[in-house]
């Protein structure tokens, strides 16, 4: 079982185990929901996702997408496209990743970037 949530910990989830595609998507409405340059979604089937705790605010942001966000904390959880039918994006974060068992991945360093103090962390590349 992968299980997350938001920051506060008001909304939990769990999703079924197994292989689910990971993404990287950098849609203007990704970046501005999230102030960052991508942002990383996992993709499950809806019916291996259920929230266990609390449930999310919803915002219907486009005529494809809705998003889930924790409405105390603000922190984005979840996303359904009507151009992906039966998924939800979860959205990923490190303790997520970590929790999954991809094929074909190898441990690499961090870098350091733009003076950023450095931090030891598992960092992963797909193949």
């Amino acid at each position: 079982m992968i299980t997350g949530g938001c920051f506060c910990g008001e909304v939990r989830y769990a999703i079924e185990d197994g292989e689910y595609p990971v993404a990287n998507c950098h849609c203007s409405m990704c970046r501005r929901t999230s102030a960052a340059p991508f942002v990383t979604w996992l993709v499950a089937p809806e019916a291996s996702f259920n929230y266990t705790k609390g449930r999310p605010k919803v915002l219907k942001s486009s005529e494809m997408g809705t998003r889930y966000f924790c409405a105390n904390c603000g922190t984005p959880v979840a996303c359904v496209l009507t151009t992906q039918p039966g998924d939800i994006d979860v959205r990923c974060v490190v303790s997520i990743i970590q929790t999954i068992s991809f094929r074909n991945m190898r441990r690499t360093k961090t870098q350091n970037l733009i003076g950023f103090p450095r931090r030891r962390r598992k960092t992963f590349i797909v193949d």
